[in-house]
């Protein structure tokens, strides 16, 4: 786990500025996305910001009340798909932090496949999950990286952030 820590901590300011900077060639966009044809080649490295063995997949820079920030990679050193969720920075954060009223997970679970029922969830944490849920259902970043072609289908999936 310990390994992940450095995720959570350069989805701030380091990736956030590297894919402005460098993916995004200095222009304030909010979107970093590769094309699905290039998802299993070893390009756009992170080496800059220390991750050597990282490749940057897809990175969603909105943040808004129900938006937050994301980033998906492929870590070599430890053969993993990662997602990375940044945690509080903003008003609009602070505005999720506050809902935390138990929400049922009862129809999240039927939606997803799980058992929800007599499950619950901080709403606030809820209503940016399932924002996060459909962006990549819409972005196919995580399905192009796990389908049958893909040299890392058999890598398991992390998911960290900070708060």
């Amino acid at each position: 786990a310990a390994h992940f820590v450095k995720y959570a901590s350069y989805i701030y300011l380091k990736l956030r500025n590297t894919v402005v900077e460098t993916f995004l060639s200095g222009s304030e966009g909010s979107c970093f996305t590769r094309p699905l044809d290039t998802l299993f080649r070893r390009e756009f490295n992170l080496a800059d910001i220390g991750l050597e063995k990282t490749s940057l997949c897809y990175m969603n820079l909105v943040n808004g009340i129900i938006a937050t920030p994301y980033a998906i990679m492929v870590d070599d050193e430890v053969n993993k798909v990662v997602i990375v969720v940044r945690g509080t920075r903003s008003i609009e954060d602070l505005v999720m932090d506050l809902q935390f009223i138990p929400f049922s997970l009862e129809k999240v679970g039927n939606v997803c496949g799980f058992e929800g029922k007599g499950h619950w969830c901080h709403q606030g944490f809820l209503t940016r999950s399932k924002w996060i849920y459909n962006d990549i259902q819409k972005n196919q970043t995580l399905k192009t990286l796990y389908s049958d072609r893909s040299p890392f289908k058999d890598f398991p999936l992390v998911l960290c952030g900070h708060s």
